[in-house]
């Protein structure tokens, strides 16, 4: 997924709060260019609750940096991510 911003997909995030509770985001990349996705935020869950995201949860991330083992985004709040190939 390092290269996303190619091409347009839905992705899935999953992962785990402190206590075992399952949570997951489900969002839909649009390439805006070479380096910048809009991402428009489809689907939340926590535990076995799901609720769809409202249309206005969107936003944008742009690539600063990527190699084969880590990807680093900035986002349009400028939150930073750091994401390392598992």
């Amino acid at each position: 997924y390092y290269y996303y911003y190619y091409y347009y997909y839905y992705y899935c995030y999953e992962c785990y709060a402190s206590q075992g509770i399952p949570e997951s985001v489900t969002a839909e990349f649009t390439p805006m260019n070479k380096t910048t996705v809009a991402v428009q935020f489809k689907e939340f869950g926590i535990g076995p609750f799901k609720f769809k995201a409202p249309e206005f949860f969107k936003g944008e991330l742009r690539t600063t940096y990527v190699d084969d083992q880590m990807r680093i985004s900035r986002g349009d709040k400028d939150n930073l991510f750091v994401l390392l190939r598992a």
